[in-house]
């Protein structure tokens, strides 16, 4: 009756983006036949798959889909309400390579500005920085004030604002270490002002999808949906980190 069994007695999981290991009758109840089933009910019963792309190489030439992420993209684009005819959504291994993929991206040679929104230090934000910063981008944060780290809402505005030359503006609905939550005017004011969105919601839950208002705002990115979150029911607890693009 343990539902991890035996089969990982020798193994380790490395838990580095927060989920937990999915359990071997998860894998059980899946469809008869599925490709993920027939692989992995033998000891052991869980793996790991990994391709390395580029994202012009991924939206160009849409890389090839095994049966079950197809599957999956189709629902959970489905449960937030996405058109493929606006979106392109590609699974990445965790954040920082999502995050990574945008820097790699983003034309910074035009519009060199990046603003980042964060009251916390965050690997992920970091690597998409140093990426932007090597292809000439200039990083600016928002500044917050101490001690409930709320956003110094002038400051941040005059950077929106004031500054001739725009870019990506990269923006948190809530932190996912205080739980701060912020309003959607940042991104109403960014927009206003000629800035291109990303949109994290890694620490969004599944029922704050219904009103996310994606057609109100219509980021060039979206970030960060995770099986502790959004799709843990439609994953059944694979582990995937989700970058969808416009």
């Amino acid at each position: 009756n343990d539902p991890f069994r035996n089969t990982i007695t020798n193994h380790v999981y490395l838990d580095y983006i927060g989920h937990g290991l999915f359990s071997y009758s998860q894998l059980e109840n899946q469809c008869p036949g599925s490709p993920v089933t027939s692989s992995s009910l033998e000891s052991p019963f869980f793996d790991v798959s990994y391709k390395s792309v580029s994202l012009k190489s991924q939206l160009l030439y849409c890389g090839e889909e095994s049966e079950f992420q197809s599957s999956m993209r189709k629902r959970i684009m489905a449960f937030m309400n996405i058109s493929e005819a606006d979106y392109n959504f590609i699974f990445t291994a965790n954040q920082s390579a999502a995050f990574k993929l945008v820097a790699e991206s983003y034309p910074f040679q035009y519009s060199r500005n990046l603003v980042t929104v964060y009251d916390h230090q965050s690997e992920a934000v970091e690597v998409m920085i140093e990426r932007s910063k090597n292809r000439g981008a200039k990083a600016i944060s928002a500044s917050f004030s101490w001690p409930n780290l709320e956003i110094q809402k002038d400051k941040l505005r005059k950077k929106i604002s004031k500054r001739k030359k725009k870019g990506l503006f990269v923006f948190p609905l809530q932190s996912r270490v205080t739980g701060s939550r912020y309003s959607y005017t940042w991104m109403s004011l960014a927009r206003e002002n000629g800035w291109h969105l990303l949109l994290d919601a890694s620490a969004l839950g599944a029922k704050d999808m219904d009103t996310l208002g994606l057609s109100l705002f219509s980021p060039l990115w979206m970030k960060g949906l995770n099986t502790r979150h959004v799709i843990h029911q439609l994953m059944f607890g694979f582990n995937f980190n989700v970058e969808i693009e416009v």
